[in-house]
């Protein structure tokens, strides 16, 4: 009876310890694919140099909209990127930006008036 006990004791320690080197692994690789990633935040501004809210960006074939601060932000793997910006009323814009891993990379630009 307690050799039974004991080796559904040790059966469940190492099913255990199995369970959590799994998971140890799963961080581990998690941390590895972020740490490969680098990030480009876009401020977008309008006339006076205003926060321009909505303005529509293109970035290595994802689209997004600047929030109510005209900023966006996307995460990207390590390479260099072009950017379009768009918004109705006014002339797009274009720029070139260098992502690092582990990097935050701020780039502003301006549109102007179609009129």
């Amino acid at each position: 009876m307690e050799n039974s006990i004991f080796a559904f004791k040790s059966k469940r320690l190492v099913i255990q310890v199995l369970v959590l080197i799994v998971m140890l692994g799963t961080a581990l690789a998690i941390h590895a694919v972020a740490a490969d990633q680098g990030f480009v935040v876009i401020e977008v501004t309008g006339p006076d140099n205003q926060p321009l809210p909505g303005a529509e960006i293109k970035i290595a074939g994802r689209n997004g909209f600047t929030g109510s601060e005209g900023i966006a932000r996307f995460e990207l793997k390590p390479g260099r990127y072009v950017f379009d910006v768009f918004k109705r009323g006014f002339k797009s814009g274009r720029m070139t930006v260098t992502i690092r891993s582990g990097e935050t990379v701020k780039a502003r630009i301006h549109l102007s008036s179609e009129k």
